[in-house]
C-alpha cells in the first residue's frame, strides 16, 4: 500500500510564526494555502479510499480540500495521532533558543525532554506515530493508497521511522506547507514498527530506574529527620518517580530540583524558639521562603498573628537587608525558628526546602507554606481566624484549603509610588481584580485558574491557583509551588480562600530586571521579562480600571468574586 503525508497549508500561524498546538486554535488557512491545497490534489491520480487527518483546524481544512479535488468520494477520518506536537508552554509563541535546545536534545537521543510545561518528549510522539502506523497497515489493503493529512514534525518523524523499517537511506528534506511525501507500507512492516514499540517502552524503563536511583542516591543525604518518617517518604518519592515519567507536571527536572532541596541544599538554623515537644496537634506551623523582603515582614507577620498562628518557620535564602533583624524584634509576641540557605534559589527546589521544614517539625500537623508577599484570607476570616477554616476541612474531610491568587495594586501609576512605609502597604495597595479569572479542567487538580491583573496588563496567564493550608502525611509531598502530590489532594479541596498577593511594589521593578539579567526564575524568567517590557517605557502605567478593579476592604469583599466559594 502507499501513503502520502501531505501537510497543510499555509496558515494564518504560519504567517504569524507562532506555534500553534491547541485544538482549539482558530488559525485558519491563507488564500495562498488554499491554493497550495488545490495545487497539491492534482498530484493523486489514484483513487483515494480515506483520506486521515489530524483534528486541527488547517488540517481538516487541507483535507477537505483535497476530498473536493480528487476522484471518488474518500472518507475523511480524524485521527489525533497525527495531531500536532504539544508544545505546551511554547504554544502560541514564536520559535527560540529554549525550544530549539530542546529539538537538539531530542535528535541526539533524549527521548524525555519535554516541549515545556505540559509539551510532548519524543517518546510519546513516536509511540503515537507507530500506534497510527500499526492500524494503517492492519486497516487498508495492500494495493490501497491513503492520504495522511498532518504537520511538518510529525511528518518528519513518520519519514524516519519508515526509513528506518524499511533499510532506506534517510535523507531528510523540510517538509513545507502542501509538500507531500509518499511512502510504501506492507504487512511486513508491521513487525519491524511493533519492535520500535517494544525499544521506545524499554527506553521508558530505563528511564524509571534512572530515577528511581537518583531519589534513593539523593535520600543518602537526607538528616534531621526520623528514620521511619524517611523511609515513607522515600517511598511516595520512589513512587513519583516511577509513575511520573508521563506526567509533564513530574518531570526530570522537577523532580532533580525538588530532591536537591530536601535532600542536598545546605540548611542551618539560626535561630531556634519553637519547642517542638509543645507543639500540639491542633497548632498551626507557617512556612515562609524568602529573600530580602524588610517591605513585606511585618505586614505578613501581623497578618497571620491576627489570625491566630504563633509558630512561624522562615527561610531566609542569603538575605542581605533589614529581613531578619525586623523578625528577631517579634520574639515575644511570636515564636520563631529561622533557617539559612544560600543555595541558588529555583521555585522546585524551594519546595523542598518548605518539604524538609515540614518533615522536621513532624507530620500529621497543619501547615501554612506561603511566601512572603502573601496573606491569607477567606470570607469570615474576622471572626473565627484559622480555626475556623481547619474545623471547615476536618467537617468536610479534606487535606487542603484550594486559594486563588489575588494581585493587590493601588489606583495610582505604579512609577509615581517612589517609596512607601510597610505600614501603609495594605491602605495604598487596596485593590483587586474582581472578575478576570478563567477556570480551567485539569486532570492532575481538578482545575486551574488564571487571570488577573497581569493577564488584562501583560497578557501572560500565571497560574494562580495555590493549596496553601495543608494537613501533611507521611506520603504527602509539595511538588510544585502550587498543588500537592498525591494528586487526589487536589481534587478533593475546595476553593474557598484567597492570597492577597503584593507585587509591583516599589523597588520591585529593580527587583525583576534582576531576575531577568540572572533568569533565575521558571522558564528563565519569562514572566518577568513580560513585566519588565510592559514597564519600562509606559511612566503612567497602571493595574487600575473602572470596569475590573474593586476595592478590598475586608474578607467580605471575597463574596463579590464568584470563583471563590463561601464556607
Amino acid at each position: 500500500m502507499k501513503i502520502s503525508f501531505v501537510r497543510h497549508g499555509e496558515s494564518e500561524a504560519n504567517i504569524l510564526k507562532l506555534l500553534s498546538s491547541k485544538k482549539s486554535d482558530t488559525y485558519k488557512l491563507t488564500q495562498n494555502g488554499i491554493n497550495q491545497i488545490i495545487n497539491a490534489a492534482q498530484g493523486f491520480a489514484d483513487n483515494i479510499g480515506v483520506v486521515y487527518a489530524s483534528p486541527f483546524l488547517r488540517t481538516l481544512q487541507s483535507a477537505n480540500i483535497i476530498i473536493d479535488n480528487i476522484s471518488g468520494a474518500p472518507r475523511l477520518v480524524v485521527d489525533d495521532r497525527i495531531g500536532e506536537i504539544n508544545y505546551g508552554k511554547y504554544n502560541g509563541r514564536k520559535n527560540d533558543e529554549a525550544l530549539d535546545l530542546i529539538r537538539k536534545k531530542q535528535i541526539a537521543g533524549d527521548y524525555e525532554i519535554r516541549f515545556g510545561d505540559y509539551g510532548e518528549n519524543k517518546r510519546e510522539i513516536m509511540m503515537r506515530i507507530c500506534s497510527f502506523l500499526i492500524d494503517v497497515i492492519d486497516n487498508q489493503k495492500s494495493s490501497d493508497h491513503i492520504i495522511a493529512v498532518s504537520h511538518s514534525v510529525v511528518i518528519s518523524l513518520a519519514e524516519r521511522l519508515i526509513s528506518q523499517i524499511n533499510d532506506l537511506k534517510h535523507e531528510h528534506v523540510h517538509t513545507s506547507n502542501a509538500s507531500v511525501k509518499t511512502f510504501a507500507l506492507s504487512k511486513n512492516n508491521r513487525n519491524s514498527i511493533q519492535q520500535i514499540i517494544v525499544e521506545l517502552n524499554k527506553r521508558k524503563e530505563e528511564e524509571k530506574k534512572r530515577r528511581v536511583e537518583l531519589v534513593k542516591n539523593k535520600f543518602k543525604h537526607i538528616s534531621g529527620i526520623r528514620k521511619d518518617t524517611k523511609t515513607r517518604v522515600l517511598d511516595s518519592f520512589i513512587r513519583i518517580a516511577s509513575e511520573g515519567l508521563d506526567n509533564a507536571e513530574l518531570n526530570n527536572y522537577a523532580l532533580d530540583q525538588l530532591t536537591d532541596g530536601l535532600c542536598e541544599s545546605r540548611m542551618e538554623l539560626t535561630q531556634q524558639e519553637i519547642d517542638m515537644t509543645d507543639l500540639g496537634d491542633d497548632d498551626v506551623v507557617i512556612i515562609c521562603a524568602f529573600r530580602n523582603a524588610e517591605n513585606l515582614i511585618s505586614l505578613f507577620i501581623n497578618h497571620h498573628r491576627e489570625i491566630g498562628i504563633k509558630n512561624f518557620v522562615f527561610i531566609d535564602n542569603n538575605s542581605n537587608d533589614g529581613s531578619v533583624d525586623i523578625i528577631k524584634k517579634y520574639h515575644k509576641a511570636i515564636t520563631t525558628d529561622i533557617w539559612f540557605t544560600d543555595d541558588r534559589f529555583d521555585s522546585f527546589k524551594s519546595c523542598g526546602w518548605r518539604q524538609r521544614m515540614m518533615l522536621y517539625y513532624g507530620v500529621n500537623r497543619w501547615y501554612l507554606d506561603l511566601d512572603v508577599d502573601e496573606l491569607f484570607v477567606y470570607s469570615g476570616i474576622e471572626n473565627g481566624g484559622i480555626r475556623k477554616i481547619i474545623d471547615y476541612a476536618r467537617k468536610n474531610g479534606i487535606q487542603t484549603i484550594g486559594s486563588i491568587m489575588l494581585d493587590t495594586y493601588s489606583d495610582m501609576p505604579v512609577f509615581s509610588i517612589k517609596e512607601i512605609n510597610p505600614r501603609d502597604i495594605q491602605k495604598t495597595y487596596r485593590y483587586i481584580d474582581f472578575d478576570t479569572y478563567i477556570k480551567q479542567n485539569n486532570d492532575n487538580f481538578k482545575f486551574r485558574v488564571f487571570g488577573g491583573p497581569r493577564y488584562r496588563k501583560f497578557h501572560i496567564s500565571p497560574f494562580l491557583q495555590k493549596f496553601p493550608l495543608i494537613f501533611i502525611k507521611d506520603d504527602t509531598v509539595n511538588i510544585n509551588p502550587h498543588f500537592w502530590y498525591p494528586f487526589s489532594i487536589n481534587h478533593n479541596s475546595r476553593l474557598v480562600s484567597a492570597l492577597l498577593h503584593y507585587k509591583f511594589l516599589p523597588g520591585d521593578f529593580e527587583k525583576y530586571k534582576d531576575f531577568v539579567n540572572t533568569g533565575i526564575h521558571w522558564d528563565n524568567s519569562r514572566e518577568y521579562k513580560a513585566y519588565v517590557d510592559g514597564l519600562q517605557d509606559d511612566l503612567g502605567f497602571t493595574f487600575f480600571d473602572n470596569k475590573h478593579s474593586i476595592e478590598y476592604k475586608n474578607s467580605k469583599s471575597l463574596e463579590e468574586i464568584q470563583i471563590i466559594d463561601n464556607i
